[in-house]
């Protein structure tokens, strides 16, 4: 996931945007927590969340993986609804 303009909290009850891996893997870690909620099956097959989170994405730019956006932009309801499907 691209961490670019990623809003987050900043001292002094503010918010501020940052751009960075460490800004993407927070949404990531939160999109598989989501996804292992909902369908608990899929607890220690890092293959097959994987596949749902890549196959979810909205994708930008060039098809697939690319420099500028990555895989896309997560998303995390499709993933949830896709993950039901696999229990």
């Amino acid at each position: 996931a691209p961490g670019v303009q990623v809003l987050s909290a900043i001292p002094g009850d503010s918010i501020a945007a940052f751009n960075g891996t460490s800004m993407a893997a927070p949404h990531v870690a939160g999109a598989i927590a989501l996804v292992l909620s909902a369908a608990t099956g899929l607890q220690g097959d890092s293959f097959t969340i994987r596949e749902i989170l890549l196959s979810t994405v909205e994708d930008y730019g060039e098809a697939g993986r690319d420099q500028r956006f990555g895989f896309g932009r997560l998303d995390a309801l499709s993933a949830v609804q896709t993950a039901i499907s696999f229990v």
